[in-house]
């Protein structure tokens, strides 16, 4: 059902190297046609002829192609305990959006080098927006890629928007959807395709995101995968000196009102006045609206209390090392989401030692508890209530949760005047997650589930 590309080459040699110029690429008109107007443009002189209904072409001219969809290649292994060990050995193609700088394709990119330990892996780059993101782990990635590309491979996991790439299921593989939802009813498209496609299994990040795919009748096998714990080092951004004699709480989320970020800033103005040694830094950003707007949206929030604290506003897709920089530098973290299906940022707080008040509710309960953290379970579970112009994908009066903000207020306020005891909290958080999520444990999962 997709168009297919089929390789020939005059030479075995590019089994350990890229193809040669002489090497050709047999592509079926209809990949062709398929193509976008710039590739077709940028290689349009290089066909060569035109044979019974195929275009030929030089190798170099759609490597790309290759490379994106991580089509095999064809081998011949020859005889010695080096090859017998790489012919046995299992390669798995990863689809995902791997190179932004979003929580997103970090979990991508963990999920990858925690599958590396024990098989290898085709990483293939699948996004609707590629942000050319490059750190040591996406570097490391590509090597992967370029090493293992054009093998062929016995499974295929699908961390991208199932939505939109579904179509490259390949019914001669052993395929895994990996599912992240937040919500408890699952849209029709989504249950559609869980449901009527033969998933090997479906993998999620928590027991929260299991259960509602249990409770929407999805019949498919579904494990649970947690996910890794990273530590990068600190890349400093400028101007939070300034505030270092600060209490500092912090949050790190996108602006969407699955995000609440407008009740919790809220809910820090009636907590705290000036006088009160504190600030609020929210790093946040947006696909729909600008630093202004936001900031705008902040500031009318603010003209409500006439003795506010600082607050700070960072916006804009950071670095791992500028996020890094966030748990290092921030004493309290700081969540009043509606629903998560894991929570990475709060998740890495913990991780970094940090105590954490986070909303109680979907994937967050896998990590917290009340011995290592401030889990806000207060709340009413209630109708999506979603204003334009933000559309998420969502069921027929779908739920999530709405925190109790005074129980949040009373939170900030306790951890701000015991301190100490917060830290200690957070201590203990480190350590579990530290323990129970490192990139060796979750490697181990990953084998229990795929092998």
């Amino acid at each position: 059902k997709t168009p297919i590309i089929a390789l020939f080459t005059m030479t075995w040699m590019h089994q350990s190297a890229p193809l040669r110029e002489k090497s050709l690429i047999v592509a079926s008109r209809k990949a062709w046609e398929m193509a976008t107007e710039e590739f077709k443009e940028r290689h349009r002189n290089r066909i060569l002829r035109d044979e019974a209904g195929g275009t030929k072409i030089k190798a170099e001219t759609v490597i790309e192609a290759i490379d994106r969809f991580g089509f095999m290649r064809p081998k011949r292994l020859g005889k010695g305990k080096g090859r017998e060990e790489e012919r046995d050995r299992d390669y798995i193609r990863y689809l995902g959006p791997l190179f932004n700088p979003t929580g997103w394709s970090q979990a991508c990119r963990h999920n990858i080098m925690a599958i590396s330990q024990f098989a290898e892996v085709i990483p293939v780059n699948i996004t609707i927006v590629d942000m050319n993101y490059q750190n040591e782990e996406c570097r490391k990635i590509l090597e992967m890629k370029q090493r293992n590309w054009g093998h062929s491979y016995s499974k295929t996991i699908f961390h991208c928007n199932l939505r939109k790439f579904y179509y490259l299921f390949d019914e001669d593989k052993e395929n895994y959807a990996y599912v992240v939802y937040e919500s408890k009813v699952l849209d029709k498209e989504l249950k559609e395709i869980l449901s009527s496609m033969p998933w090997n299994k479906i993998i999620v990040p928590s027991e929260f995101v299991k259960d509602v795919l249990v409770d929407n009748d999805i019949k498919k096998p579904i494990s649970v995968v947690p996910h890794v714990f990273k530590e990068y080092e600190p890349l400093p951004i400028q101007g939070l000196d300034r505030y270092t004699s600060k209490l500092k709480f912090y949050t790190i989320n996108d602006w969407t009102p699955r995000k609440n970020l407008p009740a919790l800033i809220r809910a820090y103005f009636e907590t705290f006045t000036k006088s009160d040694d504190v600030v609020l830094i929210v790093k946040t950003s947006s696909w729909i609206y600008p630093r202004d707007k936001i900031a705008q949206e902040i500031s009318r929030i603010k003209m409500d209390f006439t003795d506010a604290p600082d607050i700070v506003l960072l916006f804009g897709f950071f670095d791992d090392g500028q996020i890094s920089y966030l748990h290092k530098i921030g004493d309290v973290f700081v969540s009043a989401t509606h629903s998560e299906a894991w929570g990475l940022t709060g998740f890495e707080a913990m991780g970094y030692g940090n105590p954490v008040i986070q909303t109680f509710w979907g994937g967050t309960k896998d990590y917290m508890n009340y011995e290592i953290s401030y889990p806000i379970s207060e709340g009413v579970e209630d109708y999506l209530h979603i204003e334009p112009p933000f559309t998420p994908q969502h069921g027929d009066n779908d739920i999530w949760f709405y925190p109790d903000m005074n129980r949040f207020k009373e939170v900030m306020r306790y951890c701000y005047e015991h301190i100490d005891e917060a830290k200690e909290r957070g201590k203990k958080a480190r350590e579990h997650i530290r323990r129970n999520y490192s990139l060796d444990v979750i490697s181990k999962r990953f084998r229990e589930v795929l092998t």
